[in-house]
């Protein structure tokens, strides 16, 4: 194995875990699930834990960790971009991304909604089909200001989930020299 895993939670069907992935604590994993390069998840804190919904794609250097007390939950179809930061407490709702670089702590994002690269949400409680553009600050209640997604964002979006799907399969197959696969 090119991973370290020491979890008390379960393991889908058809997840991908890449080299270099740290799984750490109460982790539970849905099913399809690619999980790239370098990812550290942690849940070393006392009565915290991470949920990982069916069909999430985590890329890579991103880092997901959960408070005492608290956890992560990422409904099914999520996408965390390239090197985000996603901290507990936190609930993330179905199909929704959060890009390149940005950090999310203490607070929900809506369903299908986009936090682009380079954001800091806190505090907060995004609404669904919500976009946050990128470089923006979120504190506390001025989501009422934020856009709502426009459709060449969701086809984005869309893309980003098809394509790390594809790459999950792709990973998995018998040809793939890095293939690390789940029951």
């Amino acid at each position: 194995m090119n991973f370290f895993s020491d979890i008390d939670g379960t393991v889908g069907k058809g997840v991908h875990i890449s080299p270099g992935v740290v799984l750490l604590g109460r982790i539970d994993i849905g099913d399809d699930v690619f999980i790239a390069p370098n990812v550290t998840i942690r849940c070393d804190e006392p009565d915290s834990q991470i949920i990982i919904g069916d069909g999430c794609n985590i890329q890579d250097n991103v880092v997901i960790h959960s408070l005492k007390g608290s956890r992560v939950k990422m409904a099914e179809h999520c996408s965390i971009g390239h090197g985000a930061i996603v901290h507990g407490p936190c609930e993330i709702e179905r199909g929704s991304f959060i890009g390149f670089g940005s950090v999310v702590f203490r607070c929900r994002i809506g369903r299908g909604s986009m936090i682009m690269h380079k954001v800091l949400v806190e505090d907060c409680d995004i609404p669904p089909d919500t976009l946050v553009p990128s470089g923006s600050i979120v504190k506390g209640r001025i989501e009422h200001l934020l856009p709502k997604i426009r459709p060449e964002d969701q086809r984005f979006n869309e893309y980003v989930i098809a394509m790390n799907l594809d790459l999950n399969r792709r990973y998995r197959s018998a040809s793939d020299p890095y293939k690390i696969i789940t029951n």
